[in-house]
């Protein structure tokens, strides 16, 4: 009973500290999504925008609006810079490794939910569940050495990273709150 119980406590940690990284870098995957448009959408705002002064040169070419003609090279020198920052940051590729990240997370998360309710019913022996969660932890730590940094100022708010680092103690409230109400709290005698 009390192999189950230890083996349990640690399985309910690591389980916590995966759903915590599945939702912090499918977070990383969709400010990656929002920042791409946000600035696509100024790219193609200021185009129109430099476009139309390159135009109106062109159409009075006789008066001197030096104005425009500022306005304008301010616009080409913004519109550089933005293809500049595409060019030195793809921000669709770093949003694709955050989502697959996600995804073998959110995996890892479903199979570290199947060891711990194997746990509780005590379908198996211990011995045969230590060994699955060893091979998995395994497995895990390969994904950790691979992983997409994922911070960001909305995710140290939000999920607490300190320096690019997740917390790795967890409070029973916090696991529990992550897990289906059958799973929940201790093994039963």
């Amino acid at each position: 009973m009390q192999d189950y119980q230890i083996l349990l406590d640690a399985v309910r940690q690591n389980f916590a500290d995966v759903a915590s990284r599945y939702r912090v870098h499918e977070k990383q995957a969709d400010i990656c999504a929002e920042r791409y448009k946000r600035i696509e959408t100024i790219n193609i705002f200021v185009a129109i925008l430099t476009f139309c002064g390159v135009l109106f040169l062109i159409i009075e070419p006789d008066k001197n609006y030096l104005w425009i003609k500022i306005a304008t090279s301010i616009l080409t020198v913004i519109m550089v810079a933005i293809a500049a920052y595409f060019k030195s940051s793809d921000l669709k590729i770093l949003e694709k490794q955050h989502r697959e990240t996600a995804g073998k997370f959110l995996a890892f998360k479903n199979h570290l939910e199947q060891i711990i309710a194997d746990i509780h019913i005590r379908r198996r022996a211990i011995l045969d569940i230590e060994i699955e969660y060893k091979r998995m932890m395994e497995c895990l730590n390969e994904l950790y050495a691979i992983v997409p940094v994922a911070y960001d100022k909305v995710l140290e708010k939000r999920y607490g990273i300190c320096n690019g680092e997740k917390r790795s103690i967890y409070t029973e409230a916090e696991i529990d709150a992550l897990l289906p109400p059958a799973l929940k709290g201790q093994v039963e005698n």
